[in-house]
């Protein structure tokens, strides 16, 4: 605890985390769980990294929202912290990241949403705000957003800012193999933590309304993944604000290959991904790909584009010890 001590002292070194699951001082951030280095970092040892710029807008209940931040990306945070080099975070897709503030409100996202290589979402750990001169000037302390905070650029609705920041927990995503190894599935199975578990054929995803995604030239079109989700009942993951942020969905492919979408990235009202389950390719059937494909547009690569898609597994974060 003495390393903690410094560092919210001085604001300006990296420490190892000195206990799982104790709580970070409202000045600093504790990145964890799988994490290979867990680090604790203030907002001076964030202004020795390299400093980015970044102007966001949300709506809120308060309404509109526009801010310029100035923090240091999350992505190197969470590379310096080292996400668990297994095979299934190998890329990483079988993951996601919890962030939580100091008045205990936490959200989610998905490794793969956040790598560079897939959807390279640009979150950053913001430290300093551009005021009215736009000048940046220091985030507030507790009770005026915190020394810290998360954001979510390109989310519709402000949900995904962490205000107080204080924790990041790095986690597999804990989904169990896909029930049909092998082979091409004839049918995809929703299930987890749904009200109604879906068993969809080729003609039930047929009778679905069908969406298309254009990735790479080519034309996929099938049901959009977060209707489908919607028909199976998604169950919010407690009763606190915004719980239903604390959903993702593993993707899961005959040969057990998985890949993490975190709910906040599909939900229209935040990230709205656009996610289909494609069941065609340029109006034919999909050949080496199965009876159906998870496409998710905008992703640099198309590692979470999965083929043979035998189950979406909807799952829900689990609460810190």
């Amino acid at each position: 605890m003495l390393a903690a001590a410094a560092l919210v002292a001085t604001g300006c070194s990296t420490a190892p985390v000195a206990g799982p699951g104790a709580p970070a001082p409202a000045t600093a951030l504790r990145i964890e769980g799988s994490a290979e280095r867990p680090l604790l970092v203030g907002p001076a040892d964030l202004a020795s990294r390299p400093a980015v710029s970044q102007s966001v807008h949300f709506d809120t209940g308060h309404g509109p929202q526009d801010h310029r931040y100035t923090g240091a990306a999350l992505w190197p945070l969470l590379k310096e912290a080292g996400l668990p080099a297994g095979s299934g975070m190998a890329a990483p897709l079988d993951g996601y990241v919890v962030a939580t503030g100091a008045d205990g409100y936490r959200t989610l996202f998905s490794t793969g949403e956040l790598d560079p290589d897939f959807g390279n979402k640009q979150a950053l750990v913001a430290y300093a705000e551009a005021g009215s001169d736009g000048a940046a000037k220091p985030l507030e302390s507790p009770g005026k957003g915190g020394a810290l905070r998360l954001t979510a650029p390109g989310d519709l609705k402000g949900g995904r800012y962490v205000s107080q920041l204080v924790r990041i927990e790095v986690r597999p995503s804990g989904a169990p193999a896909g029930a049909a190894p092998g082979g091409s599935p004839s049918a995809v199975d929703v299930r987890g933590a749904v009200d109604k578990p879906l068993h969809l054929d080729l003609a039930a995803l047929q009778a679905m309304p069908q969406l298309s995604q254009t990735v790479n030239g080519r034309v996929y079109a099938g049901p959009g993944l977060w209707a489908l989700l919607g028909q199976a009942g998604l169950k919010p993951a407690g009763s606190a604000m915004n719980a239903g942020l604390l959903s993702y969905v593993v993707a899961i492919g005959s040969d057990g290959y998985k890949a993490v979408l975190s709910a906040g990235e599909l939900d229209p009202a935040f990230g709205n991904k656009g996610a289909i389950v494609a069941i065609t390719v340029d109006g034919k059937d999909l050949g080496g790909n199965g009876m159906a494909r998870l496409i998710v547009p905008g992703d640099s690569k198309m590692g979470r584009s999965v083929s043979r898609l035998a189950t979406i597994e909807v799952m829900q974060a689990r609460a810190t010890p």
